[in-house]
């Protein structure tokens, strides 16, 4: 159990430093997953990210989408309950800002998803924002991005993965020749 948690959490390091060589110096976690199913689990988190920093997204989105329904099974991948929700939470932000950026309507369903939880309210607005954004609906984004503002003045809530849609909204706005916003 703790070396799974060790496992969940640099796995936690390395998205925040994006650490490529870090990430494919890991050894495969798969061999303890006899031990608990959230080495497996673990395991398709670290080949997601590896997938997302080296740019396949299509890739990254397969092992998400089964990452996200194996953390929703009754046993939780093996996980206790904090740790799967904020995996799964996170892995479905991952994915709601992955397709809205390729532009995607599925992340709308993936935002969908998200808003529920208070922990995933803003990240769920911003994929919105985001998708418009790429659909290029500069009116409807720049609604969403205040909702945003709003919604982190009102309830204050600490978001997960704070941050990530910025990736993917400097681009749009440079795209679209938005230097205002950008």
């Amino acid at each position: 159990k703790h070396l799974g948690r060790a496992a969940g959490q640099a796995a936690g390091v390395i998205t925040s430093g994006i650490d490529v060589p870090y990430l494919r110096a890991l050894p495969s976690l798969l061999p303890f997953a006899p031990i608990s199913p959230a080495f497996v689990a673990v395991q398709m988190l670290l080949d997601g990210m590896l997938h997302r920093y080296s740019g396949r997204l299509e890739r990254t989105r397969e092992i998400y989408v089964r990452l996200v329904e194996r953390l929703s099974a009754p046993d939780g991948s093996g996980m206790d309950a904090s740790h799967n929700e904020y995996t799964r939470l996170g892995v479905m932000n991952g994915i709601a800002m992955i397709e809205a950026g390729m532009g995607l309507d599925s992340a709308l369903d993936w935002a969908a998803r998200l808003e529920p939880s208070p922990k995933g309210r803003v990240n769920a607005i911003q994929a919105r924002m985001l998708y418009h954004l790429w659909q290029g609906n500069a009116e409807e984004a720049s609604r969403l991005r205040h909702q945003t503002e709003l919604l982190r003045i009102q309830d204050s809530p600490r978001q997960l993965f704070e941050g990530t849609h910025l990736l993917w909204q400097m681009p749009a706005y440079g795209l679209s020749e938005d230097l205002t916003h950008i």
